[in-house]
């Protein structure tokens, strides 16, 4: 049989985790042109995301053993919806392009500020600042259910007062605005 183009056996799934390692685990196969294994086929395979701004994590080069090479441990860490893997050989043969694929944030572990308030208010100023929530990549992340966070801010300069509780549910990051009670740096 002689090499015509590579094919995934195995899809990267549809939608991963961000920091997950795929399940399953990709498989590729070097097959003729009628479709049937190139058994032995010595080439090695390297997979690669073809867009998006992540990278492919894990060993994404690997020998072909019996025709196929199966690729486990991948994972990618940023959040992004039309992420394509490529696989691809040192054969003059067709490359294998899977669908696009989904990489969804993960658990929500941290609140970020991402705006700051001003370092100075006066008595009765209203300011503003917004606060992601985000995964352990930073990825905006949201709790995934509808549960009540609430967030209070107050100053550690005595003797003012910052007034404000923001109630927070399920999206990806906090903007409120708060009255200041105080003259002075917060």
């Amino acid at each position: 049989n002689v090499p015509a183009y590579l094919t995934f056996l195995v899809a990267p799934p549809s939608t991963a985790e961000a920091g997950l390692t795929f399940s399953p685990s990709p498989q590729v196969g070097v097959a003729d042109a009628d479709g049937n294994l190139v058994v032995g086929a010595s080439t090695t395979v390297t997979l690669a995301l073809s867009n998006g701004a992540g990278t492919l994590l894990g060993t994404t080069s690997r020998a072909v053993v019996d025709g196929k090479v199966t690729f486990p441990g991948l994972s990618v860490q940023i959040v992004g919806t039309a992420y394509r893997v490529t696989a691809s050989c040192d054969l003059a043969i067709i490359t294998a392009v899977h669908d696009p694929m989904v990489i969804e944030h993960s658990v929500a572990v941290a609140l970020v500020v991402a705006a700051e308030p001003p370092s100075n208010v006066f008595a009765t100023d209203v300011f503003g600042m917004t606060i992601n929530i985000v995964d352990s990549y930073g990825n905006l992340a949201s709790t995934g259910d509808s549960s009540d966070l609430s967030i209070t801010v107050a100053t550690t300069v005595a003797p003012g007062v910052v007034g404000g509780t923001l109630t927070y549910r399920d999206t990806d990051h906090l903007t409120t605005e708060y009255a200041a009670g105080l003259a002075g740096s917060l």
